[in-house]
Order: C-alpha cells, then structure tokens, then sequence
C-alpha cells in the first residue's frame, strides 16, 4: 500500500484528550511550542478502493484519545449512453461528482450532461429531462421534509401517496404528474430548498438544487411495499446542441 498506492490527505484527526501539562520541575525550554494537533500525525495511502491510514503519537507521558476522519473526498465517473440504452439519448453523456467534506457535514453532488454527438455522427441536438433519485430516509422513520408554498411552512410526511410538489404550472410539472399516476393536482411551492428532519433528534439536513432558475419542482413515488418514498428534484427540459452541456447540482448540509 505504502509503495504502490497513492498518498492521500483525506484523513485527519481531532484529539479529544487534554494536552498533558508539563512538570513543573523540568525546565519548559525541552518542550515543544508547538500546538496539540501537531503532535498527532497522520499518513494515508489508496490503491484499489482500499484506504490505509496511520496515526502518530508524539504526545509527552500520555495517550491520547482522538477521532478520524477518513471520509471519500471526491469521486467522479461518467456513462455515454447508446442506442441500445435510449435512442433518443444517444452520444449523450452523463458525468457526475461527488464531493464529501472533511467533516462530513456537507455532500454536494454536481451533473453535467454533454452531447457529444459530432461531424460523424450527424451533429444532432438531444433534448432531456433530467432529476435526482432521491430516498430520504428520514420519511420512512414518521420523520418530514419542509419546504415553503406561499410564503409559509409547509410539513410533508409520508402519506403512501404519489404527489407532485411544482413550482409553477409547468408542463414539466404535468408531466410528472402523468409519469408518476399522481391523482390530485400538484402543490404548489416556492423555492428549490428544503428540510430533512428526523422527529428524535434535533440534527436537520438541508437541501439545495441548482439551477434555481431550471428547477421544476419534486416528485413524490410511493408504494406500500417502499421502507421510504423517493421525493425527487427535476428539471425543465434542456435541448443541447452539439458539444453543448448543461450542469446541476445537489447539495446536503447537516446542521441544527
């Protein structure tokens, strides 16, 4: 791992036992000024999926407690669909990242769709609609999701139900209506923003997608047999002409 892997500065530590204090008796001038967290190092190698990680104290007559942190910093991978996957979306190619932050409070997903049609392959537009998968945990355990219709709160929870959350009466929005079988009309709602919560804990996630300005609204697919419902943000639809891209993105931020 050391030799043929890759070094990496994804981990860290935190330590949670106090700095020991040095003995009065020996003269201060044989300690180190440095602050506590230096003298816990930290080494970290990858190859193969597989993280090796190393921590060393060089606290003075003491061990120390302390937290790591290891998490997948940033991964990235790309799928150009065929003819076989979707005519209609051939030579199109999806390429998504995912960025983790250091203290794993924050996910941020970004998408780029790139037509890559060219001179060979007729130089031909693509028109797409695209939205996020998403299974908020949170519904399936009588937590809520909360977002704003007319300017005030607005609490969802799990009703087994397929519903359209629109902003605006788009046709992208009518369309979602009659992809997922929704009986009632779509709920009207603000903004591309809202709120995970869990009813025993304070802790919150919030949700952000982008473009605002492409953002159509959420979709709500669920059945009986679901441990949760999707509830999933999409997009009007975008034509790209050749070479052309268009790019969104999901951001998860924990908090209280």
């Amino acid at each position: 791992m050391v030799c043929k892997g890759e070094r990496t500065d994804s981990v860290s530590v935190t330590p949670l036992t106090p700095y020991p204090a040095p003995k009065k008796r020996i003269n201060s001038r044989y300690f180190s000024d440095l602050p506590p967290e230096s003298l816990l190092q930290t080494a970290a190698f990858r190859k193969d999926g597989i993280l090796l990680a190393a921590v060393g104290n060089f606290w003075e007559r003491g061990d120390v407690f302390f937290t790591l942190s290891a998490g997948l910093r940033r991964a990235e991978s790309e799928k150009t669909l065929n003819r076989k996957i979707s005519p209609a979306l051939e030579h199109l190619t999806i390429r998504q990242t995912l960025e983790v932050s250091r203290n794993l409070e924050k996910i941020t997903i970004r998408t780029e769709l790139i037509n890559m049609h060219d001179s060979e392959s007729g130089m031909g537009s693509v028109t797409a609609g695209f939205r996020y998968h998403i299974l908020p945990l949170c519904l399936g355990k009588g937590g809520s999701l909360e977002m704003k219709s007319g300017g005030q709160s607005c609490k969802f929870r799990r009703t087994q139900e397929r519903m359209i959350f629109a902003r605006g009466a788009t046709e992208s929005a009518m369309a979602m209506k009659k992809l997922f079988e929704a009986p009632r009309a779509p709920v009207m709602i603000d903004d591309n923003i809202l709120t995970w919560r869990m009813p025993e804990t304070e802790m919150k996630v919030r949700m952000s997608v982008e473009p605002a300005g492409a953002f159509a609204g959420f979709a709500c697919w669920d059945t009986p047999n679901l441990e949760t419902p999707t509830f999933e943000p999409f997009f009007l639809p975008v034509t790209l002409k050749a070479g052309e891209s268009a790019g969104y993105t999901l951001t998860l931020t924990a908090g209280k």
